[in-house]
């Protein structure tokens, strides 16, 4: 059994529909606190595989003691990571990778639902994606008319 390791949190990452559509300025409202939350998953799951790892030299070891202290701690971490899961959820976006911090936020754009996208490190929400694509086929957002105006008037002042 895989106790404490963090895939075993990826289904619980997956599921789930949602009540909300954001705008990419509604993302970039919820950004801090969804920032905070997420920065906290990803070092809980860091944390995890490390618990993993030495779970494993002490299963080698044969050293059930140490073996039932780590999962306990693992238990302790995984329920703490699914109560953050949830925080994300109840704000109405998704955690896609634990590893990176990559979290969707359900959008239309151009007439089709899409998520925005948005990974761990980023100043604000400034890739999207179709809601059956992945990381590897995130696309900038394009640029609206009022973006592109203030950079022209920039440009010719």
């Amino acid at each position: 059994m895989n106790r404490g390791h963090p895939s075993r949190l990826r289904n619980q990452t997956q599921s789930g529909t949602f009540a909300r559509l954001f705008t990419v300025a509604d993302a970039n409202r919820a950004l801090p606190l969804v920032r905070r939350i997420t920065r906290d998953i990803v070092s809980h799951c860091h944390t995890l595989a490390r618990q993993h790892a030495l779970r494993g030299d002490q299963l080698a070891r044969r050293n059930a003691s140490a073996v039932a202290a780590l999962d306990r701690r693992a238990e302790a971490v995984v329920r703490q990571v699914h109560g953050l899961i949830a925080e994300l959820e109840a704000i109405g976006c998704r955690l896609r990778d634990w590893e990176t911090g990559k979290v969707d936020f359900p959008s239309v754009l151009n007439g089709r639902e899409v998520y925005l996208c948005w990974i761990l490190g980023e100043a604000q929400v400034s890739h999207w994606h179709d809601r059956d694509a992945g990381l590897s086929q995130r696309r900038p957002l394009p640029v609206s008319r009022d973006a592109r105006r203030r950079s022209a008037r920039l440009r010719t002042s």
